[in-house]
């Protein structure tokens, strides 16, 4: 019971809080049975503004072998996050976390897109992550050229049909003629992920001159 008086300086009783002390501007008081609004706080969108703000001024100081490791806080603030050029901005970062990245790596940031790309839908998968690919895919670096067939490959699914049919094919035939071996390979692959999703026969007589 002594607990109660502690914060009261231990006088004797305790004091009520200033809710059931106050007045309104009529002179009411509290009635507990009487409904208020819930006030409502921007907690959750400030904690992603933070986020917005410090990751890209964190990422350059990770080594590259942990920066997976700010994957889910990047992925949480592009998915989040209302300005469309933030995510922009961080959706690039995500691309480019790593300048050359092995295929362990490769892998690591394709899982992210697809999980992206599941959650935020085709019209956000297609003006966010998409620009990603055609400004990359004449790279000087062969691993980013890479990133970028693989990412045709595995976001196709994502996508509607008529960018599917239209623009990712095109990026992927362009690598297809890459001149480094790699990057060709991995083109032929991921095209061949993408062929049971064409709609029309065509496509496929296009793909088979191709290839």
């Amino acid at each position: 019971m002594q607990e109660m008086f502690k914060a009261n300086g231990g006088c004797g009783y305790v004091k009520k809080p200033d809710f059931l002390l106050n007045t309104g501007l009529i002179n009411e008081v509290f009635d507990p049975k009487a409904h208020l609004p819930v006030k409502k706080t921007l907690k959750g969108l400030r904690a992603i503004q933070i986020l917005a703000d410090a990751l890209p001024k964190i990422v350059p100081y990770v080594l590259i072998n942990h920066r997976e490791e700010l994957l889910p806080l990047m992925m949480y603030a592009i998915e989040h996050h209302p300005d469309s050029r933030t995510r922009d901005s961080l959706t690039h970062r995500l691309f480019n976390l790593i300048k050359r990245p092995d295929e362990q790596q490769r892998r690591v940031i394709m899982d992210a897109f697809v999980s992206l790309a599941k959650n935020v839908g085709e019209m956000r998968t297609e003006t966010e992550s998409l620009p990603q690919c055609w400004e990359q895919i004449n790279h000087t670096y062969e691993e980013r050229r890479m990133l970028v067939a693989q990412s045709c490959g595995e976001l196709a699914e994502f996508l509607r049909p008529e960018i599917r049919d239209s623009l990712i094919l095109s990026i992927v035939q362009q690598l297809i003629e890459d001149g480094a071996i790699i990057v060709l390979e991995a083109a032929a692959h991921n095209l061949t992920m993408m062929l049971p999703l064409f709609q029309g026969t065509d496509k496929y007589f296009q793909v088979d001159g191709t290839v």
